[in-house]
């Protein structure tokens, strides 16, 4: 980091701040003592002169974290207020931005035969990620160092998956022993994203479990509306088909999913 003086436009006074990794941010934020207390303020970049934000009262000023275009705006307080609400949406919106777990979502469901075996990997995908990101955001499996390994892997997992539909497009199989396999890489994938959000996140358990039950909101509502109009059409038939999406946009969609994670794969090398 890079340590600056700042003004505080609302108090006037001089406050020592560290930047860490001020590249690409588009605010900073910082702590300032003012009749008696710290408080913690952001300050956009593009207009320092505007007043800073308030973001709540801060009782550790010496803490600092990184602020890039991929970190999170919002905080709870430092006593961990209205920290459910700001990861639960941190987490959704996370997901949904996640085109590379999307996609892996969508290679599992390129090979489902009914219902019943999407709810079967997505039971499965969701406990393995939930496992491996609690493990590692908590700091009892550390992955430190190994971030570009990780996700390079799942990048591999991606084009595997959707490899093997496309290699045997008539196999019935269960998919929930790779939906729990990778869904470990996957979470500690969530995992590293997560810990830049917990530095100055005192309520950090709470903080966990909302982002997890985000990360799941998302997941159902992207597998809901993918699966909803197939099954909705599938009714409608005569006879039931043998899997959940006709053969070839399960061949199509197998080939571009496998173009994606070779992509990803060697991107992130």
């Amino acid at each position: 980091g890079e340590a600056v003086q700042l003004t505080n436009a609302v108090t006037g006074c001089y406050m020592p701040a560290v930047l860490a990794d001020p590249a690409g941010a588009e605010s900073i934020v910082y702590t300032a003592f003012w009749k008696g207390q710290h408080y913690l303020y952001r300050m956009d970049l593009d207009d320092p002169v505007t007043e800073p934000v308030v973001l709540g009262n801060a009782e550790i000023s010496t803490e600092t974290f990184p602020l890039t275009l991929e970190s999170p705006r919002a905080r709870s307080t430092p006593r961990g207020g209205g920290a459910f609400g700001v990861f639960l949406r941190l987490g959704f919106e996370h997901i949904l931005g996640g085109w590379d777990h999307l996609a892996f979502l969508l290679a599992l469901l390129l090979s489902s035969r009914r219902l019943r075996s999407v709810l079967g990997w997505v039971t499965a995908f969701t406990l393995a990620h939930s496992l491996s990101l609690a493990l590692a955001t908590l700091g009892l499996v550390d992955v430190g160092g190994w971030e570009r390994l990780v996700e390079s892997a799942i990048a591999l997992s991606i084009a595997y998956v959707a490899a093997d539909n496309l290699l045997r497009p008539d196999l019935v199989r269960g998919r929930w022993v790779e939906a729990f396999g990778f869904g470990l890489l996957h979470g500690l994938g969530f995992a590293g994203f997560l810990a830049e959000s917990l530095v100055l996140e005192s309520a950090k358990t709470v903080a966990l479990f909302a982002f997890n039950v985000g990360v799941e909101l998302g997941q159902l509502a992207v597998v809901a509306a993918l699966v909803a109009p197939f099954l909705l059409w599938n009714r409608r038939r005569s006879e039931a088909p043998e899997f959940l999406l006709p053969r070839p946009l399960r061949r199509f969609g197998s080939a571009a999913v496998v173009v994606l994670g070779l992509y990803w794969f060697l991107e992130r090398l």
